[in-house]
């Protein structure tokens, strides 16, 4: 811990990714943005760089649940059951350069997490229509009342959803720690350009680093669930 005008601020990967208070956020890891079959490989898009952090995101996930930590899996949808747009002119301006945009429904094949990667009984899954995975949904009230004080973030894509989300946890009162082997974007250049600002920024660590501290935490065990959890 460094005092910063009379704040006291987490400083060691230890303060950081304690698991007494770590949550981890795996973010849009759908099978239309990272399946060889979804909508971003249909048009072109190279999934390889998708498909290599899975085993990290996966080795991530597997010590979280040794350790009991909260883990959420967000999934972003374009429109709702009925077929309605849930997005606006200022979000989808961002793409307008892009070869293709993605339009995905909620509860379509396309919006669903990898299969590599599917939730387990406790996990929460959180639709979103933003790039923040707090804008609109209720996880700013879900961390809070479970105490959480860092947001383990993976996920895609590294220029936007990944660089967004980690700034609005931070904008919420949340350490974000961007594991920076478990994210990737469509291209090397945008990758490049979004972690070079996020290193600049926030805590970031490979998971060799984010596993190293953990193996020095007991297993925990699941402990009873609140009359309000979800």
């Amino acid at each position: 811990m460094i005092r910063i005008n009379d704040v006291d601020v987490f400083d060691t990967p230890e303060e950081l990714l304690d698991p007494q208070h770590a949550a981890v956020l795996v973010i849009d890891m759908q099978k239309e943005t990272a399946s060889e079959e979804g909508g971003y490989a249909k048009h072109g898009y190279d999934m390889s760089r998708m498909r290599s952090i899975i085993p990290a995101i996966q080795r991530i996930l597997e010590a979280s649940r040794r350790l009991n930590l909260l883990i959420v899996f967000t999934e972003f949808v374009h429109r709702d059951r009925r077929g309605v747009t849930l997005v606006d002119g200022p979000g989808v301006y961002l793409h307008r350069l892009e070869k293709w945009i993605s339009d995905v429904s909620d509860g379509s094949w396309a919006a669903r997490t990898l299969d590599e990667l599917a939730s387990q009984r406790g996990e929460l899954i959180m639709q979103k229509s933003r790039a923040s995975a707090l804008y609109g949904t209720y996880l700013d009230n879900i961390f809070r009342s479970r105490e959480v004080r860092t947001v383990l973030l993976m996920g895609c894509l590294t220029d936007g959803c990944v660089l967004k989300t980690a700034v609005d946890v931070t904008e919420h009162g949340y350490y974000p720690a961007v594991v920076k082997d478990a994210v990737n974007s469509l291209t090397a250049e945008k990758h490049e350009l979004g972690l070079k600002y996020i290193e600049m920024k926030f805590p970031t660590f490979s998971s060799d680093e984010v596993m190293a501290v953990w193996a020095g935490f007991p297993h925990r065990e699941k402990r009873a669930a609140a009359a309000d959890d979800p």
